[in-house]
C-alpha cells in the first residue's frame, strides 16, 4: 500500500456510502484531494473536491480547495464562479464579513469585475455602510465610463460603414 494510491481510498469511500458514513467520506475525498494536489494533478484536485461538494453543497469549507486547485490549475473562470458560489453561501447566512472578503478575493482576479464590485456595494448597504457602499457604486460607474470611452476609441480607428454609428 502506498499512502498515494487513491484505488485504497476510493475503496474506502465506497465502503462508508453504504454505511452513510458522510464525515469518512467527506475525509477520504479531502486525502484524494491532497494526493492529487501534492502531485500537481489541479484538475483532477479539483473534479475531486467537486464530488465532495455535492455531500454537502453549503458547506464554505469545502468549497475553498476547490477554489484553489482551479486557482492553481489556471482556471480563471472557474475559479470566480466558484467565489460567487462560496459568497452566495456566506450572504445567505448573513456573514457579511466573508462575503466582502470572497469578493476581494474576485477582484485580485479579475479587477473589474461588475458582479463582484455589485456584490461588495450592496453587501456595504446590508452592513449599513453607506459611504463604502456608495463608493464601491462610483467605481462601478467609472468602470463603465471607461469602457465606454475605450469603445469609442475603438470605433474612431475603424472604418464607418452603413451599419456602423459613431458615438462621438
Amino acid at each position: 500500500y502506498s499512502p498515494e494510491d487513491v484505488s485504497i481510498h476510493r475503496a474506502i469511500i465506497n465502503i462508508a456510502h453504504q454505511a452513510n458514513d458522510i464525515e469518512r467520506i467527506l475525509a477520504e475525498y479531502s486525502h484524494i484531494y491532497d494526493i492529487y494536489y501534492r502531485q500537481g494533478k489541479y484538475e483532477e484536485a479539483a473534479d475531486v473536491q467537486r464530488e465532495a461538494i455535492k455531500i454537502r453543497p453549503v458547506d464554505p469549507s469545502l468549497r475553498t480547495p476547490l477554489i484553489k486547485a482551479l486557482i492553481s490549475a489556471q482556471q480563471t473562470k472557474s475559479a470566480v464562479e466558484e467565489l460567487f458560489n462560496l459568497s452566495g453561501i456566506y450572504d445567505d447566512r448573513q456573514q457579511y464579513d466573508q462575503v466582502l472578503q470572497v469578493c476581494s478575493q474576485i477582484l485580485e482576479l479579475d479587477p473589474n469585475n461588475f458582479r463582484a464590485r455589485r456584490l461588495k456595494a450592496q453587501t456595504f448597504l446590508n452592513l449599513g455602510n453607506n459611504e463604502r457602499a456608495l463608493s464601491e457604486f462610483m467605481q462601478i460607474a467609472a468602470l463603465i465610463d471607461e469602457l465606454e470611452s475605450t469603445k469609442d476609441t475603438c470605433l474612431l480607428y475603424t472604418s464607418p460603414s452603413p451599419q456602423t454609428s459613431l458615438h462621438l
